[in-house]
């Protein structure tokens, strides 16, 4: 897995931050509560800017999307911040989901009919 941030500022748009290399066959409790707390970064104010990068080889995006949905509901509590559900509601209007996203709950009904936040960032 490759983490990456992007962060633009007046002078120029950078990839950097964070980068994790791994090669992984299962998705472990700790990587979703890492990708709450990248979620959660004060210097990440939008979905966009994070992007997680997996080794297809030992597991499709398939099963990552599935195991990070799962894991996501299983510590559903963690997304509670005003921060991220802030950045999904902002992100679900822009891909005219049109429901308005003030809590957990509604983060967890998004991500279950929504692909595009998937997409956005995990490859």
């Amino acid at each position: 897995m490759i983490k990456i941030f992007i962060f633009k500022s007046a002078h120029t748009r950078h990839a950097c931050a964070s980068k994790e290399f791994k090669s992984v066959k299962e998705i472990k409790d700790e990587y979703i509560q890492q990708f709450i707390k990248d979620l959660n970064r004060n210097d990440v104010t939008s979905l966009s800017q994070i992007k997680w990068i997996f080794d297809h080889d030992k597991m499709s995006l398939t099963d990552v999307k599935t195991k990070f949905l799962a894991g996501l509901k299983a510590n559903k509590e963690m997304l509670n911040s005003a921060k991220i559900i802030g950045d999904f509601n902002a992100y679900a209007g822009k891909v005219n989901y049109n429901k308005e996203i003030e809590n957990v709950n509604d983060i967890i009904t998004f991500i279950d009919v929504n692909n595009d936040w998937f997409n956005l960032i995990f490859k």
